[in-house]
């Protein structure tokens, strides 16, 4: 960050959300006692894996890295321009919740008081969303306030010991929260029932009937594969995949239909009894249930086959399985529904899909 940058910043409004947390290294990262305690269990079992090993070296790059974004951090307070706190948070070691903590205790190691860091964190971030209804204590606001004990405006720590926590003027049980933070089981999530159709032709500009946009996914890696779908004209409840093999020795491509249009409510199809599509195609092909609480890598999937001509697949949830032998699918905590092509290494594959349903 130099001046130049920091003057167009300032000129044109630009503020910084720099993440600190995501880019902190982590090979010698230590926690305070008070936020070691607010780890979930399996999280602190990650880090004590980390401590139990050799300490490991920074590579210098990281390392020049962190610093270039300390100094950046400390010019740019300097400079008047607006910082916000944001974390990335689910990505390895950037925990939810705590992380966003940590972000704010981070910026008072390079410069901030602790009243700015907080400033930042409320009514900062707030503004630079454009949502001037909260971030702040005043008349009119959205009553969403955290009371702790302490002064975390003098004494950032004291951020880690919450007392009472209010959403939109409501009170919030802490001690239930607690509990379930302490627990190895997944948190709750809001759960939508479905009706049976996921896509029928139902669906405006593009999406399925519940409202979602379909996605297109495949295997990691530079050569990765890519995959190509429209919607065949005058049968809007119809596919047509196309799909280009990367070069990984067992390549993929999925079409993503989410059942919930929110990334963290889920779907529950309990009452059905597996799912029917109308399929055509010559090659290899899955379908796979992505489901909350069970690693994307291990999700339940069956194979299936389709002809030169089309005709109707049905596959009863009892035939799908899961690489880990432990996981049960619950059906009350689906989140999308996966089709994917496969194929060999560097080819191509084809399938046309219509009238994706759950039925009884």
């Amino acid at each position: 960050m130099d001046d130049e940058l920091i003057e167009l910043m300032k000129a044109n409004g630009t503020a910084y959300v720099p993440t600190m947390v995501v880019y902190e290294p982590q090979q010698d990262r230590a926690f305070l006692p008070v936020e070691w305690d607010r780890l979930r269990p399996q999280e602190r079992a990650r880090e004590d894996a980390r401590l139990a090993r050799p300490p490991a070296e920074i590579p210098e790059l990281e390392a020049r890295r962190w610093s270039i974004l300390r100094e950046n951090l400390r010019r740019l307070r300097a400079g008047g321009v607006k910082v916000g706190i944001g974390t990335d948070a689910g990505i390895g070691g950037v925990y939810q919740g705590s992380s966003a903590v940590r972000e704010i205790r981070l910026l008072t190691e390079d410069g901030f008081t602790p009243a700015e860091a907080l400033t930042a964190a409320t009514s900062v971030s707030a503004g630079i969303l454009r949502r001037e209804d909260r971030g702040r204590v005043a008349p009119g606001q959205r009553a969403d306030l955290l009371l702790v004990g302490g002064r975390p405006d003098q004494r950032i720590e004291d951020l880690y010991d919450v007392r009472r926590v209010f959403v939109s003027g409501r009170e919030v049980a802490l001690e239930p929260l607690r509990r379930l933070l302490k627990s190895d089981e997944p948190s709750p999530l809001p759960v939508h029932r479905l009706a049976g159709p996921i896509d029928v032709g139902g669906g405006r500009d593009g999406r399925t009937d519940l409202g979602t946009l379909p996605v297109e996914t495949s295997e990691s890696g530079i050569d990765h594969s890519h995959l190509h779908y429209v919607r065949q004209r005058g049968e809007p409840g119809h596919f047509f995949l196309f799909a280009r093999m990367g070069a990984a020795p067992q390549p993929y491509a999925n079409l993503v239909l989410p059942l919930t249009a929110g990334p963290v409510h889920l779907a529950d199809a309990r009452g059905f009894e597996g799912i029917a599509f109308e399929a055509r195609g010559s090659g290899r092909y899955a379908l796979l249930l992505d489901s909350y609480g069970v690693d994307s890598r291990r999700m339940f999937r069956t194979a299936f086959t389709a002809g030169d001509t089309t005709r109707e697949v049905r596959i009863p949830f009892k035939e799908f399985r899961s690489s880990n032998e432990a996981a049960r699918l619950d059906l009350a905590r689906l989140r999308a529904v996966v089709i994917r092509l496969e194929g060999q290494p560097g080819g191509q594959e084809t399938l046309e899909l219509g009238n994706i349903r759950f039925y009884r």
